[in-house]
């Protein structure tokens, strides 16, 4: 179960040969802040069935929030562009 509109808790992801499960299912990324995010309760669950699954706490993975917030901005800079650009 990806995260959603859920309680606040930390989010896990889902690393396998190195890389992280990606968004909506989309295959594999090897940066965490591409990854999906998932509920700690299946993120386990979903690792505990395969030997090389890990599942992790982006707390062990990223340096604060400063670090995603400079992601946030990336991410709200390519969106400005493409709406400026009529790609909706």
């Amino acid at each position: 179960m990806a995260l959603g509109s859920m309680k606040m808790e930390i989010p896990y992801v889902l690393k396998k040969n190195g890389m992280y499960y990606a968004h909506n299912s989309a295959g594999y990324v090897h940066r965490v802040l591409m990854a999906e995010l998932y509920t700690e309760e299946y993120a386990k669950s979903h690792a505990s069935r395969s030997d090389d699954v890990q599942a992790i706490p982006i707390t062990d993975l990223i340096n604060g929030p400063d670090e995603v917030q400079d992601y946030i901005d990336r991410l709200e800079v390519m969106r400005d562009v493409m709406r400026a650009q009529g790609t909706d």
